[in-house]
């Protein structure tokens, strides 16, 4: 993981359960509520659940998304006569493949860079169905690692980690109960054959349980991808990172 994301972890963490309220504080315990020397296990229970915890920070945060949005954006699409206005029609009324608009993406990442100060964005293609581009948000929690390489003459994006899950199987006993599997989507530049440039390539690696004696998990590389636009691999990282003051990799301090 990045030393970045090892700094701001913590941070992060405490962030989403203060967020989250009451509950989730209380479920915390003692990891936000000094437990007295002189106290039981139910005596403490009972002494967390009477306290009560004012959500300030989740109302702020409700506040300024609502003053950034206290108008509705104005998108201006090309007029009809141009070819690619019916892609981007269908693009800004679902731009995840999950029937979320271009300005409720947009407000979620919001959401996430005020109260975290850190989202990011991945680019990505379904030739499957879709036939498309597509956005996939991920929060500051899922961004493990990255680093900038400096090539051609500019800083870019040579490796993005990302924390995911991927849709699993039923389990033998219940197949209403659906299991992900959790999933780590490396993206990164790969030296291109025969020249000097670089090739986006992306490799999935899924949690596999352990065999016979072996009990431990293994992560194991189930797919490598190189990506093509209009028959030819692209040449960047289509991740974006998104920040209350930059696009650049590196995290908000977050104070304590």
């Amino acid at each position: 993981m990045h030393a970045d994301y090892l700094e701001n972890s913590e941070a992060w963490q405490r962030i989403r359960d203060v967020l989250a309220g009451d509950r989730a504080l209380k479920r915390a315990g003692e990891k936000y509520v000094a437990r007295l020397d002189s106290q039981s296990d139910d005596e403490f229970r009972a002494y967390v659940e009477r306290g009560s915890f004012y959500n300030a920070t989740s109302r702020t945060v409700s506040g300024y998304v609502g003053m950034i949005f206290r108008r509705d954006p104005v998108l201006q699409l090309p007029d009809k006569s141009v070819a690619v206005q019916p892609a981007l029609k269908t693009f800004i009324n679902d731009v995840d493949l999950l029937s979320t608009t271009l300005d409720s993406y947009a407000k979620n990442l919001i959401v996430d860079v005020v109260s975290l100060g850190r989202a990011g964005t991945l680019v990505d293609w379904d030739g499957e169905k879709e036939n498309r581009a597509y956005l996939s948000a991920y929060s500051a929690e899922s961004i493990l690692n990255w680093r900038q390489t400096r090539l051609g003459g500019q800083l870019k994006l040579s490796l993005v980690v990302l924390s995911e899950s991927a849709p699993g199987v039923p389990k033998d006993d219940d197949s209403f109960v659906v299991v992900d599997v959790p999933q780590i989507r490396v993206l990164k530049l790969v030296p291109s054959t025969g020249d000097a440039s670089f090739t986006y390539q992306v490799e999935l690696w899924q949690l596999a349980p352990g065999k016979g004696r072996k009990k431990e998990q293994d992560w194991r590389l189930v797919s490598t991808i190189t990506p093509f636009r209009l028959g030819k691999p692209l040449a960047a990282i289509p991740f974006v990172f998104h920040g209350p003051a930059h696009f650049a990799p590196r995290s908000v301090e977050i104070p304590d």
